[in-house]
């Protein structure tokens, strides 16, 4: 990318999109196609309506993608929305995400809250809850879901409602190597080694190797497979 030029946006402007070296945007930006470049900075508000490719992405404050992502590195902080599937090598959000699509990633940590309609395909997941969060299926190597002390329904736009979802992760299937849960409801769990911090609930926990519960968790059914 060495011949390509920059694309900059100060205060508000739009972009048909195209390939770039690096793309800046501060204030109000909008893209209107495809977007290719090696970084990609969003400061402000903004939305790519295409597809993004970048080696980095970092955005901070209010975006909307409207396409898929396919990048190394992404750091999110604020409030994010994304119509399309995630691809990236490591992944890091602080604030609300909502995704309808799937994430992939080796390495994904979120702070905050999240509706992700897809899936989550991780090797390494680390969550620590400050909002309600829901999600269809969790799989990976090493998942952790914490619940951190400053929790509040105050903050998250998304369509969890403290009627719907009193503090806790939803999630159909969680399935990994090594699991460690707090505050999560789900279908089934299933692991190698399995630990549940309190206020877990769970239909259904399948494990290989060990398995221990806390005793403000609840599992209806636990089976050694």
């Amino acid at each position: 990318m060495e011949n390509l030029t920059d694309l900059k946006i100060y205060g508000q402007g739009s972009s048909g999109g195209g390939k770039f070296r690096d793309v800046m945007i501060k204030g109000s930006g909008q893209i209107i196609g495809d977007l290719e470049c090696k970084k990609c900075e969003v400061l402000g508000t903004g939305e790519i309506k295409g597809d993004l490719t970048a080696e980095e992405v970092m955005i901070k404050g209010q975006f909307k993608f409207g396409g898929q992502i396919n990048t190394v590195d992404l750091k999110v902080y604020g409030e994010s929305d994304f119509l399309g599937d995630i691809f990236a090598d490591e992944a890091s959000f602080q604030g609300s995400l909502e995704l309808k699509g799937d994430l992939n990633a080796e390495i994904c940590k979120i702070e905050g809250g999240f509706v992700i309609d897809g899936l989550l395909n991780v090797e390494l997941f680390e969550l620590t809850m400050y909002w309600p969060c829901k999600v269809s299926e969790i799989g990976g190597t090493n998942i952790t879901v914490k619940k951190d002390a400053k929790f509040s329904f105050l903050g998250l736009k998304n369509r969890i409602t403290p009627h719907s979802n009193k503090g806790f992760l939803e999630v159909d299937t969680v399935e990994g190597d090594e699991i460690y849960l707090e505050n999560t409801h789900a279908k089934v769990v299933r692991g190698k080694n399995i630990t549940l911090g309190p206020n877990c609930q769970i239909d259904r926990l399948e494990y290989q190797n060990s398995y221990q519960n806390h005793e403000k968790s609840r599992v209806k059914s636990a089976e050694k497979i």
